[in-house]
């Protein structure tokens, strides 16, 4: 099961991560954690972006950091206004290299909330926080089969 991959403190880290990415910026981030990805990792990214209501949001920026854990293969998608906004593939890509590395020596959870960190950071220049803006979505990460 992909729970296993962060212990309960883990996990509780992470989604204290999305809420402190989260606080500076309207962007809506997520974490989606399954045991198997069934086609390429960019592409279930983008189909969870539907499937979790992601692509529902007021302003359309939404981020979703996906990782299956039994292939260990990750991703992060963004919506429409999200990925205009850092420049498109680019930003994403470095951000998944950092990932990467940190997942390479074994710092998961480590790498999970710095990344989520450096894409808040990205987004609150042109996403910033309104007025304590509304949390459209849940912060705790979501796990498939």
């Amino acid at each position: 099961m992909a729970g296993e991959f962060l212990t309960r403190d883990e996990i509780e880290r992470v989604s204290a991560a999305i809420r402190a990415a989260e606080s500076n910026t309207s962007c809506e981030l997520r974490v989606h954690l399954e045991k198997r990805c069934t086609s390429d990792a960019l592409t279930r990214a983008r189909e969870l972006l539907t499937q979790l209501g992601m692509r529902a949001t007021e302003r359309r920026n939404a981020v979703l950091l996906y990782i299956a854990t039994g292939d260990r293969l990750f991703a992060i998608a963004g919506d429409e206004a999200a990925h205009e906004a850092v420049g498109g593939d680019t930003f994403w890509n470095g951000t998944r290299d950092r990932l990467s590395a940190r997942f390479r020596d074994g710092r998961f959870c480590d790498g999970i909330c710095e990344a989520l960190s450096e894409v808040g950071e990205r987004l609150t220049a042109r996403f910033p926080q309104a007025d304590g803006g509304d949390n459209e979505l849940p912060d705790e990460p979501t796990f498939g089969d």
